[in-house]
């Protein structure tokens, strides 16, 4: 599995400006147009691979959380460069540095360029007559990437015309839009995954009947997203559908990042002198705990391993709170007593 702080040779502790310093000095190491070392051009895509996820907030929480197992079942790696904008990242690092800044070379190394919003291209033809920037960039200028001057030697393949003279196919694609749902899931469909079939209504498709895959240990706020489920797009790619993950109030549970909490009323007694509880699992199961003498009201215990999925195998513990139980009212013979214990400075 991918560790992307080891890509970047660093611990998981850094900041966002040692992050980007890191990835700035080694994307200049391993640039394909300036280091020709056989494995170069792999390291470099290894790079920008891991700052695409650590660069992004929400990206680098979902690797932190899930791990890179986790994290790679649930982000392709269309989804690792969706938004990720390589032509304002390489012009503010390198300053245009490999003929385009990011855009050229990444185009070759991923198969996707510069990107943006999802992958949709720019309009414009990337063939216009004219050398410079926005021209033709095969125009034989003998200092350009290719050293020798035009790569094809017999002379500009177009010469004899546009191919695109009948129109860009790129110019009037539109790529549809990226639409957002909601979707309130149990506890137990937290912590175990699964698959809710749903109906989503609105958007331009109308009301249509979805499955979705519930990874185990999604959290509350966390979002889905489907590609392609989308809005169509009028001649390009569709957008995608980004549900938005509800955790629905627990009865007897609540959340506390990968823990869960539970509350157990406690007879005094049990407290002051000692004993055992019995206490809920989120399994349906119930477990019995000892109880120290003297433990005070609102005490944790902790039963490890029986929270929310989090880093890869690992799971969160449940926190049970102690919550002394007092009587309602108190016989004489129990009255006798506290005032003894107060005598005695209890």
């Amino acid at each position: 599995m991918k560790d992307y702080y080891k890509s970047l040779g660093l611990d998981r502790n850094a900041t966002p400006e040692q992050i980007k310093k890191a990835f700035r000095d080694l994307a200049k190491k391993f640039h394909p147009d300036v280091n020709k070392a056989a494995g170069a051009e792999a390291r470099f895509k290894e790079i920008n691979e891991a700052y695409a996820v650590l660069s992004d907030p929400e990206k680098k929480k979902q690797y932190d959380t899930f791990g890179a197992e986790g994290f790679s079942q649930r982000f392709s790696q269309e989804d690792i460069f969706r938004n990720f904008d390589f032509q304002s990242v390489f012009t503010d690092l390198f300053g245009g540095m490999g003929g385009g800044g990011g855009e050229d070379i990444l185009s070759r190394i991923f198969g996707i360029g510069g990107r943006k919003s999802g992958g949709r291209r720019r309009g414009g033809n990337p063939f216009r007559d004219g050398a410079g920037p926005g021209g033709n960039p095969f125009a034989g200028d003998p200092n350009g990437p290719f050293g020798g001057g035009n790569p094809f030697g017999g002379g500009n393949p177009f010469a004899g015309g546009n191919p695109f003279a009948g129109g860009n196919p790129f110019g009037g694609a539109q790529g549809g839009q990226d639409i957002e749902a909601e979707l309130t899931i149990t506890l137990d469909e937290a912590m175990a995954g699964g698959r809710r079939r749903v109906s989503l209504e609105g958007g331009s498709r109308g009301a249509r009947a979805l499955e979705i895959s519930i990874p185990a240990g999604v959290r509350d706020g966390q979002k889905l997203r489907l590609a392609g489920k989308g809005n169509p797009g009028g001649g390009g790619p569709p957008g995608d559908l980004l549900i938005r993950i509800r955790v629905a109030p627990h009865p007897l549970f609540r959340i506390e990042g990968d823990d869960l909490v539970t509350e157990v009323d406690v007879p005094l007694t049990t407290l002051v002198l000692g004993g055992t509880v019995e206490v809920p699992t989120p399994d349906g199961t119930r477990r019995r705990l000892k109880v120290k003498p003297a433990t005070p009201n609102r005490a944790r215990l902790r039963i490890r391993e029986q929270g929310l999925p989090s880093k890869g195998a690992e799971r969160g513990d449940l926190h049970v709170v102690l919550h002394a139980l007092l009587p309602d009212a108190l016989t004489d013979d129990q009255k006798t007593l506290f005032e003894k214990l107060r005598e005695l400075g209890g």
